[in-house]
């Protein structure tokens, strides 16, 4: 998806930013040593920030549906495991 509206870019750093609220909370909320565990979440969006700008850049990653699809499987699967967790189940 080309994105050349500056508005629509916006909206999706603000939802993303929502988002990375809501996990922050809830890690706090499960585990004690949230200043490491913050560390190397910031570390790997960091990086993945920077992976997949400069694979946007260059043109070779033309996914379409399949890479939102496996997108939402992945957030299902993470979510997943936290509400195990969190139930003591894992």
């Amino acid at each position: 998806m080309a994105v050349e509206d500056r508005r629509i870019l916006l909206g999706f750093a603000f939802v993303t930013s929502i988002n990375t609220a809501l996990l922050g909370m809830g890690l706090g909320i499960l585990y004690r040593e949230i200043l490491i565990l913050s560390g190397l979440v910031f570390a790997m969006v960091f990086i993945m920030v920077i992976i997949g700008v400069q694979a946007g850049k260059r043109g070779k990653v033309n996914l379409g549906s399949s890479a939102e699809m496996l997108g939402g499987v992945g957030l299902i699967m993470v979510s997943v495991v936290i509400v195990l967790q969190y139930l003591k189940i894992l």
